[in-house]
Formats: C-alpha cells, structure tokens, sequence
C-alpha cells in the first residue's frame, strides 16, 4: 500500500508538470537584456515625451553590449499616421542606425532590431529623431517614480522626464531556452555558480515532491500498522 501511494502521487505530479508546467517552459516571451528606464503600465504614471518634425530626443547612460539587439519603445496620442522615425544607438567605438516607417498605430510597443555592440558599455545613448512633420509622443516616465539615472534631452534640452527603453535581446524566447542565462544572472547576485543553482532547482522541482511523495506513503503505512490494535481493542467492547 505505501509504495501505491508513493507511486499514484509521483504519477499525478509528473501529469501535472507535463500539463502546466511544461507549456508555461514553452511560452515565448521577450528577453530583456536591460531596463534603462522602465515602460510604466499605470496611466498615473504616463508623461509622453514629445518629439516635434525634425526634432532628436536623446536618451544617455544606455548599456549597449553583444546581447542587446532590438530597442523597444511605445508611440502614443498620434493624431495622424505616426512620422516616420530614425534611431540611432551609439557609444565609444559604436553606433547603430534603424528606422520606424511612417503610420505606425500609438499605444503600442515598437521594436526595432538594432546592430549590437561588439563590447558591454554603461555609457551609451539612444536618440529618436522625427524625421516627419507632424509631433509624435514615446512614453516617458517622470523622474523619481521609478526612473533610472539617464537623462533625456529634445534638440539639446533636458526635460524633467525620460523616455522609456527597454532593450532586448530576442523578441520571443521560451523559458526553457533561457534556462542556462537565467541561472548565470542568479549566480552573479549570489555566491553561487550556475552549476549549483542548477542543481539547486532540481532538488526544488524533484525533491519536494518526492519528499511529499514518501511522507503521505509513510502516513499511510503507520495507519495501517495502528489499524489491527484499534480493531482488538474494539472487540472486547462489542461483547460487553
């Protein structure tokens, strides 16, 4: 009987992983390389930026690197077909041209694929240049609520918000296939290899449940070694 029990709750476990936990490994999602400035989802925190034709809003302190590849944005409040933009990323020793074609729908996310950097940097900047007529909105947070410590400037001029970036380094990329690069971030906040947090995750997704697993099997085993002394006990009773 114990090891029935053992057995049906580990098969129920592997049935579940195979039916949730397996798809969600497979969910292609974006894969953030940074965050300069955060994308805010609370309207409260919205300040668009404005970037009137032929205006360049400038963004610095971007970290450029071999794993940064496409640069993502948000167009908002256009009255007309979105301005066609220009992008330019640059740093010491690089720069990297893409281009936004006109009428792009605002309130959504724009990725532009970009050249990486052949070396990690801190110091980078991205400008947006409006290369239309009519103004266009990014979205922009205000410093304080969130912001990092880049500072966003139109034609020169600094403004008392940023725009907001975020670089990424695939559009679309299973958990699964991140599973080495999310275990390498892991280990450079702790101290702590990849290999080890690693191992660490097995005994968290394996262990658990087997430990659960021999626990309701030994619940059940001592049941049934009480039940037999309950049933004597019992008799004298009935025949009293």
């Amino acid at each position: 009987m114990r090891k029935r029990v053992l057995a049906g709750f580990l098969a129920l476990f592997a049935l579940w992983f195979v039916a949730k936990a397996l798809p969600w490994f497979d969910q292609g999602r974006p894969a953030v390389y940074a965050t300069p400035t955060i994308q805010p989802y609370e309207p409260g925190l919205l300040v668009p930026v404005t970037i009137k034709g032929g205006q360049t809003a400038c963004t610095d302190k971007i970290p450029w690197g071999p794993d940064a590849r496409y640069v993502q944005f948000t167009l908002t409040g256009a009255k007309w077909p979105a301005s066609p933009l220009t992008l330019v990323a640059s740093g010491p020793g690089y720069r990297a041209v893409a281009r936004q074609p006109a009428g792009t729908p605002g309130d959504a996310l724009q990725t532009l694929p970009i050249t990486p950097a052949t070396k990690n940097m801190t110091n980078g900047t991205l400008c947006i240049t409006n290369d239309g007529r009519h103004q266009v909105m990014v979205y922009g947070i205000a410093q304080g609520r969130g912001s990092g410590p880049s500072t966003t400037t139109v034609d020169g001029k600094p403004l008392p918000q940023e725009l907001s970036i975020t670089l990424l380094t695939h559009r679309s990329q299973s958990i699964g296939a991140r599973l080495g690069t999310i275990a390498s971030h892991i280990a450079a906040f702790r101290p702590l290899t990849g290999w080890m947090v690693w191992i660490l995750g097995l005994l968290a997704v394996l262990g658990v449940p087997l430990a659960v697993g021999v626990a309701l099997a030994r619940a059940v085993a001592e049941d049934e070694a009480v039940a037999p002394g309950r049933d004597e006990d019992a008799q004298p009773s009935a025949r009293a």
